[in-house]
Order: structure tokens, then C-alpha cells, then sequence
């Protein structure tokens, strides 16, 4: 089989813009969470979130990742 490349993966990310419908970013924050734990379990390295400066329901991504860096063991939680 011919060698096709020779890039080397150390490290692995998502970005998620989020999921904030209306007013209330509670059930946006949770599936979030949600997000994150998973691509914790899958093994992913960090998982990034947006800012949000012009929603009213989410003004910022810190509050997200101060609650997504509690409960994880290896990922970075990181904003773009």
C-alpha cells in the first residue's frame, strides 16, 4: 500500500459555535456541556467555544468554560 503522508495528529479539537435559542442560554449552556464531556470521552485535546458579543443570551465564552473546566480530566477548554 503506498504511504499516502507523512503528517503526524498530536493534537485534536472541536469548535462548537454553541446552541442558544432565545432568551434563555440555560438549555444551550447544558447541551454544551454535554458537548464537551463527549469529546472528552472520545479522547479530543480541547474543545474551543466562540464568542458570542452581540447575543443577548450569551455575552461571553468564559462563563461557558468555567463551567466546562470543572468536571473534565485531560481537555483544554479554549475560545476563538
Amino acid at each position: 500500500m503506498k504511504k499516502v503522508s507523512n503528517v503526524r495528529i498530536d493534537h485534536i479539537a472541536f469548535l462548537t459555535p454553541g446552541n442558544y435559542p432565545g432568551e434563555d442560554a440555560s438549555p444551550g449552556f447544558e447541551r454544551t456541556l454535554e458537548l464537551f464531556r463527549a469529546g472528552e470521552a472520545l479522547g479530543y485535546d480541547s474543545a474551543w467555544v466562540r464568542q458570542r458579543h452581540l447575543e443577548r443570551a450569551v455575552s461571553s465564552a468564559a462563563t461557558l468554560l468555567a463551567a466546562a473546566s470543572q468536571p473534565v480530566d485531560r481537555r483544554e477548554p479554549a475560545a476563538a
